[in-house]
């Protein structure tokens, strides 16, 4: 049996830590936030892999800005400056001259997730356009098959399962609107992508 469970989280303040590290984003460098029950793996660029053990939950998992109001769309990984590594979290900085973008990497002590948060300062509203490969995996030399996609309405996101229906994991966000078409019953050829819309 597998529940989720959705929520409109509501902002808070990101706290300086006394032990925090801070230094210019080297893009091909790793990078990780590590729980007891799952992990968030990738390179200082911002383009990640997210793992629920045994399972990859999603790879190739990054995100490019729209700004309609100057046509204008933006690879994240292109604009990483800076990185910030806390005891309890992550935080890679994105800057451009329209915006700065930190995104904070968690992941809890007892619960088999992963937490993104996106604090978005800027003076035009944006659109954030998620986009990952689903996969549903377990590690070598398991074998999971069956594994299909699909967007559920009523927690704004995606569900990835598999045939027997014992094992899924879902991505999204309470703010998350659908981008793409899944196919039935198998997993995208291409990556799946959401969108957020920011306001200024």
């Amino acid at each position: 049996m597998v529940s989720f469970v959705s929520f409109s989280p509501k902002k808070f303040a990101i706290l300086n830590n006394e032990i925090q590290l801070e230094r210019q984003v080297i893009p091909q460098t790793y990078c990780e936030t590590v729980g007891p029950k799952a992990t968030i793996l990738g390179y200082e660029k911002g383009i990640f892999e997210i793992w629920v053990y045994p399972f990859k939950i999603v790879s190739d998992l990054q995100f490019s800005v729209s700004i309609p109001q100057y046509n204008l769309f933006i690879n994240g990984p292109d604009i990483a400056k800076r990185i910030i590594v806390r005891p309890e979290m992550t935080t890679l900085v994105f800057s451009h001259d329209l915006f700065t973008l930190q995104w904070h990497l968690l992941t809890p002590l007892n619960e088999p997730g992963c937490v993104f948060l996106f604090d978005v300062d800027t003076y035009n509203s944006l659109d954030l356009w998620i986009s990952f490969i689903p996969n549903l995996i377990p590690l070598w030399p398991a074998g999971l098959g069956g594994q299909y996609t699909m967007w559920l309405d009523e927690l704004n996101g995606y569900y990835i399962g598999e045939s027997s229906k014992k094992y899924a994991g879902l991505i999204g966000s309470p703010f998350a609107k659908r981008l793409s078409n899944t196919p039935g019953h198998c997993l995208p050829d291409e990556p799946m992508k959401f969108i957020i819309q920011v306001s200024k």
